[in-house]
Formats: structure tokens, C-alpha cells, sequence
């Protein structure tokens, strides 16, 4: 099993000295590790019941931005996509045009895999990743990750928090 040897907590309080190694046990643990240099990642989720949230991070770790709220969708694969299309909407909206790149980290693999594969996309998302590859030149350079087992708890904690709220709620720093 993966245990996490630095507790989301404490990462808050003292982000510098915190890092991502993993260290060989008899399991594997992680530890949170910076980002290469000028580069930011979204952690996306989507769930069950059509909500989505996000947080940015930059290569410090330190939250620049969430989202959090239902996604317009008729079911949970099409929440997790639509994760994508607020990151990248939210990021662009921030301004934030950075010289290196943008990783946007889910832990869906199918939404993994389409964001990789357009012959993978279910027909009746084509034109949900048709707007999701017009923001992504917007953008610039990406990279779409594989999230670690716990690697998305912040965001699968905001979009539970936020069933039935109604509103979509954005906010950036």
C-alpha cells in the first residue's frame, strides 16, 4: 500500500522543506517533492454525481488556485473530463502565460487516456475535447499525468465538500 510520510498538514505549514522521494520499504512511500523550475500542475477530479474541483500548485507547491462545483454532464466520465476544461479555463483566465509548462495531474486513466488519444474519446465527447484542445494551444506547452493512489486527496476533498452546493466556486491568488 502507499502510506504518505508527510501529511498533507504539515506541507501547508513548512512547504520548503518538504519533498517528493520515493523511499524503498517494504512498500513504497511518497513524499511530496517541488516541481521543475517555472512549471505549475492542476490536480483534477471528477466524481460520481457530476462535480469536479482543482487545485493549482506552482513548483513550490503552494496553492494558487481550486475550483469546485457541479460540471454540466450526464455521467461521472464526463465530470471528469470536464475537470480538464475548468483547469484549463480557470488557468487561462489567471493570466498566467509561464515560460516552461502546465501539468494538469488527474486520476481518472480513461480521461488520462483520452486527453492522450483521440481515438479513444467516446463520440459523444467530441466536442467537449474539441473546446478542452482549443484551450490547451491557448496554453501552450502540457503535460497530462497519471495521478498517484492519494495523489489528488486535496481535490477529491473539494469536489465531495461541494455536492449540491449548485455554483460552480473559482478563486485564484
Amino acid at each position: 500500500y502507499d502510506e504518505l510520510i508527510v501529511q498533507e498538514s504539515f506541507w501547508w505549514i513548512c512547504s520548503n522543506k518538504c519533498r517528493f522521494d520515493t523511499i524503498k520499504t517494504k512498500s513504497s512511500s511518497l513524499i511530496w517533492r517541488p516541481l521543475p523550475q517555472g512549471c505549475t500542475k492542476f490536480n483534477v477530479c471528477g466524481i460520481a454525481n457530476e462535480e469536479g474541483a482543482g487545485v493549482l500548485r506552482d513548483m513550490k507547491g503552494v496553492a494558487r488556485a481550486l475550483f469546485s462545483g457541479p460540471i454540466s454532464t450526464n455521467d461521472a466520465d464526463s465530470a471528469k473530463a470536464g475537470t480538464v476544461f475548468v483547469a484549463l479555463d480557470l488557468f487561462l483566465s489567471m493570466g498566467s502565460k509561464i515560460n516552461s509548462y502546465l501539468i494538469v495531474e488527474t486520476g481518472s486513466k480513461m480521461v488520462y487516456n483520452w486527453c492522450l488519444n483521440k481515438d479513444m474519446r467516446p463520440w459523444s465527447l467530441q466536442t467537449a475535447f474539441s473546446d478542452i484542445e482549443r484551450k490547451i494551444e491557448l496554453v501552450g506547452r502540457i503535460v497530462f499525468l497519471m495521478a498517484d493512489q492519494k495523489g489528488n486527496e486535496m481535490a477529491s476533498t473539494l469536489a465531495v465538500a461541494d455536492i449540491n452546493s449548485g455554483d460552480m466556486f473559482k478563486a485564484w491568488w
